[in-house]
């Protein structure tokens, strides 16, 4: 393979990982990662993604209110 090649292989897994192509169960499963550490503003923020992906998931929902419960925004929640 040449240098070329590695290159135009590289850069196309680049930008195919970087526009967006994770599902939404992958967003919950991060959002969970991110919770567990107490940061619930980037936990939000992946779970929003996970909704924008997959409006029916229940979960994501369900934590996302919890987030917004431990930040004392209850308002939010729903």
């Amino acid at each position: 393979m040449t240098s070329r090649s590695i290159i135009t292989i590289f850069a196309t897994v680049s930008f195919l990982t970087s526009c967006g192509l994770k599902s939404a169960d992958t967003y919950l499963k991060e959002s969970r990662v991110v919770a567990e550490k107490g940061d619930y503003k980037s936990a939000i923020a992946l779970l929003d993604k996970a909704i924008l992906k997959d409006p029916k998931l229940k979960e994501a929902y369900i934590q996302r209110g919890l987030c917004y419960e431990y930040l004392n925004q209850d308002e939010k929640s729903n």
